[in-house]
């Protein structure tokens, strides 16, 4: 009887296992699986957000060729760093890329980098000048230190007149980014770059040894008037109010790969009215006493020039990441404001760092407070933790009890409670 109810309570209504069948997902042939279904797959997993803007998927390739339709004319496009290896684009791959373009007659080589490794800039240059086409470099932005090598390789060097050139010498680095001295190899290196600018401007070794002993930057015309550029493309007198506004922070965040919509909100925070912590607009302040307007060389290129010196002062220091809060800065108005901002940026960055708060640094340095400022909000933040641990760091002016000593023993005392009756 056992059996038979164990029996019962394994069968199923028809209808029940009808129901059952016809939920199973079915084969190829028609029929019910019968196989357990898989658990979904976890998400793939992210990327930490510093690395997710050099990941292979997230990033543009540093160059890009595309022939024309005709076939008879190809246009490559620098951009961003050179040489950078997470992008793919290897010193293999630009002959690999020249090659397959076939038998054009001219390339169009459209630069905007602020420059990257010198073996990459070096090896395209020399792949562009064995490429039987006729090559015209474009500067549309900021050609600087590896980007002026690639723009070396045209026979004929095209800047718009609202861009702007550096060159520079060599400077080793290791893996983490630290200088290395090696004497022999600066040597060296530094010679194969006087050996380019030389063969494309005509002049002598010493005097492009002159030059890149420091950063040199140069407008269009200076670059001209030096022989690193062949032409300057002219701006139409009805574009030219809209094209100096933008070139700077155009080329700016062309050459650091910076999104169009990034730059915008970051416009739209700095030009955003403030408010005080009760909704209300603060009191407008009182009207500054008038200063003369900062002296800088006229038009559109040396707006250009400043932007692009701010940025390779910043990263000279580390401080690449927070050029856009110098550069959208109404005050700053000359290099040596942005220079002195930059340098109270790095002592803002230190400070932090020592006082265990380097994760505060960047806003910091973009909300542009001083180093006063910074220093009393850290002391603040110290002293509230301290309150929330009930951690008393003043010494104590309180002074222990004095006690009386305990008095000495006698043996005479001793001897008298023994004779006591």
């Amino acid at each position: 009887m056992a059996r038979d109810r164990a029996h019962r309570r394994r069968r199923r209504h028809p209808l029940q296992q009808h129901r059952r069948v016809q939920d199973r997902p079915l084969t190829a042939a028609g029929r019910p699986r019968t196989s357990v279904p898989c658990r979904p797959l976890p998400p793939p997993p992210t990327l930490p957000p510093h690395l997710e803007d050099h990941c292979p998927m997230n990033s543009k390739p540093w160059y890009a060729i595309a022939l024309a339709e005709d076939g008879r004319s190809a246009t490559i496009a620098v951009r961003g760093k050179i040489g950078d290896w997470w992008e793919g684009k290897s010193i293999e791959q630009i002959d690999y890329d020249l090659a397959n373009i076939g038998a054009v007659d001219q390339i169009t080589v459209r630069i905007t980098s602020f420059g990257g490794k010198l073996d990459h800039g070096l090896a395209m240059h020399n792949a562009l000048r064995r490429h039987p086409a006729r090559i015209i470099t474009v500067v549309e932005g900021v050609a600087a230190s590896a980007g002026s090598i690639v723009a070396m390789a045209g026979d004929e060097i095209h800047m718009y007149a609202n861009s702007t050139m550096m060159v520079h010498g060599v400077t080793l680095r290791d893996d983490e980014g630290n200088e290395v001295e090696d004497d022999d190899a600066t040597r060296a290196l530094n010679a194969s770059i006087v050996e380019t600018y030389s063969a494309r401007t005509g002049k002598t070794a010493d005097e492009v040894a002159a030059l890149i002993a420091t950063d040199t930057w140069m407008t269009a015309r200076e670059a001209l008037a030096a022989g690193f550029a062949d032409r300057v493309i002219e701006i139409a007198a009805g574009e030219l109010a809209t094209a100096t506004a933008a070139s700077p922070l155009t080329a700016i965040a062309a050459a650091l790969d910076i999104p169009a919509d990034v730059l915008a909100r970051a416009q739209a925070e700095a030009t955003a009215p403030a408010t005080s912590e009760g909704g209300d607009p603060p009191a407008a302040p009182a009207a500054p006493a008038p200063t003369p307007p900062a002296v800088q060389p006229a038009g559109a290129d040396a707006s250009a020039t400043f932007a692009a010196q701010i940025n390779a002062h910043a990263v000279a220091h580390g401080l690449g990441d927070y050029v856009a809060a110098w550069l959208l800065d109404g005050s700053i108005t000359n290099l040596a404001q942005a220079q002195a901002a930059i340098a109270e940026a790095r002592e803002v960055r230190d400070l932090c760092a020592y006082a265990d708060a380097a994760d505060r640094a960047p806003g910091f340095i973009r909300a542009r407070k001083s180093l006063a400022d910074v220093r009393a909000d850290l002391l603040n933040a110290r002293a509230d933790a301290a309150d929330a641990l009930h951690i008393d760091g003043h010494p104590s002016t309180r002074k222990p009890p004095v006690t009386a000593a305990p008095a000495a023993v006698k043996t005479a005392d001793i001897w008298a409670l023994r004779r006591k009756p």
